[in-house]
């Protein structure tokens, strides 16, 4: 059985619908998924703030340049 959200999993058990055993199940599934989402975020950021600073380095740039530079004028 797949892991069903948790409005329908609550909706389920209120109608007694499923066993507390059963939602309990449906649980730990939704975690493991949620779990395996945030690790991947984590190292999807951690890959974005390391692509940031090569690209900071590569420009030489400061870390804290915040103003853009206007483009040259066309005359």
């Amino acid at each position: 059985m797949a892991a069903i959200t948790p409005a329908e999993l609550l909706q389920q058990w209120r109608l007694a619908q499923i066993t507390p055993e059963m939602a309990i199940g449906q649980l730990i599934q939704n975690q493991v998924t949620q779990q395996a989402l945030l690790e991947q975020n984590s190292r999807s950021l951690s890959n974005l703030r390391a692509d940031a600073d090569r690209l900071i380095t590569h420009t030489k740039l400061s870390a804290s340049a915040t103003t853009k530079r206007k483009p040259p004028t066309q005359s």
